[in-house]
């Protein structure tokens, strides 16, 4: 490992080389390539700067250059959330080098805007999401990967690194795992049972996986394409694998805010509405803490009416036992 003396010497650029590859031994490989991109992001401004000469006047100038996207450096302005990852990355590489010292003091992160858990579909929505989905080819896999989400809460991400191997559709219970070593982390390694109609979707996955190459048990469920017809089972698909597909989608469906993180809410909303204890959820969502579902859950107004109704009197002692109709105000004051 490179002595601290020399790191800061060094060009930004180099010195967050040299940390990152000391890192990655202790970094799950999507956080490696998380921060792979948050120092691609950071070298745009930092890049050249000595790491001894980085002093805050540079990060609060960084702050609002990025969120801005001042001087269209960047491919999009990005937000105080991703700003502040961004600058935690710096924060490492000043670290290693003994410099943030001087810096924290003077610090300050970008305020978050207040959260608000991701929308969840009527009833209505999730029909015309999924009726639409089945009306185009062009759409087949966003809505098999779609549905499956919907119907166990497992990621994009989760699924498009599941290999044949993972996937027991046969069983009298059918599932699949999300191996820990792909998971986002330690937590969301975990088994997914299936339902009718998530075991149906995940089978028309593992069949065209088949006809693309896929035949050793570690080949992927949903293979890399290398070129159009060819693709390497060995790999799994890209990241933005399903972005344009999902976005004509749902576009198509009238849910322009519908997004496939929101389909995993859906998932926790319609489990929880039908009675499943909480903890439960966590794990098959794969939580750390119950918290964290209870953040996600939201009470539809279907299932607030059905709340409702069920105790409203006229249903629970049927018409003829209900509580009387309130007597009209002329009538009042002549028992009155």
């Amino acid at each position: 490992m490179i002595d601290t003396a020399t790191l800061r010497r060094l060009p930004f650029s180099e010195a967050a080389g040299h940390w990152l590859a000391s890192r990655k031994p202790y970094l799950r490989p999507r956080t490696f390539y998380g921060y792979t991109l948050h120092i691609d992001a950071l070298n745009v401004f930092f890049g050249q700067l000595q790491v001894a000469k980085i002093h805050v006047g540079h990060i609060r100038e960084y702050q609002r250059m990025r969120t801005h996207n001042e001087g269209s450096l960047w491919a999009k302005p990005a937000g105080s959330s991703i700003v502040n990852h961004e600058i935690v990355v710096l924060q490492g590489v000043l670290k290693r080098a003994d410099e943030w010292r001087k810096i924290a003091p003077h610090f300050e992160a970008l305020p978050l805007p207040s959260s608000r858990p991701p929308k969840v579909m009527s009833d209505a929505e999730e029909i015309r999401l999924f009726s639409v989905a089945a009306s185009n080819a062009a759409w087949q896999i966003a809505y098999w990967v779609a549905s499956l989400t919907a119907n166990t809460g497992a990621s994009g991400t989760e699924l498009r690194n599941l290999r044949l191997e993972d996937v027991h559709l046969d069983e009298k219970t059918p599932w699949f795992r999300i191996d820990d070593a792909t998971a986002k982390n330690p937590f969301r390694g975990r088994v997914v049972v299936m339902n009718g109609t998530a075991q149906k979707k995940m089978r028309l996955c593992v069949d065209r996986a088949r006809k693309l190459g896929s035949g050793r048990p570690d080949h992927f469920v949903f293979p890399f394409r290398e070129a159009p017809g060819r693709w390497n089972p060995a790999r799994p698909t890209t990241d933005a694998w399903l972005r344009r597909s999902f976005t004509a989608l749902r576009t198509a469906a009238g849910l322009p805010w519908l997004t496939p993180h929101c389909l995993r809410h859906q998932h926790i909303t319609l489990s929880y509405e039908a009675g499943e204890p909480e903890q439960q959820i966590s794990q098959r969502v794969g939580h750390s803490h119950e918290r964290m579902t209870r953040w996600y859950l939201s009470s539809r107004r279907e299932s607030q009416q059905r709340a409702v109704d069920a105790i409203d009197p006229s249903r629970r002692f049927g018409p003829k036992r209900a509580v009387p109709e309130e007597l009209p105000i002329a009538q009042k004051n002549k028992f009155g």
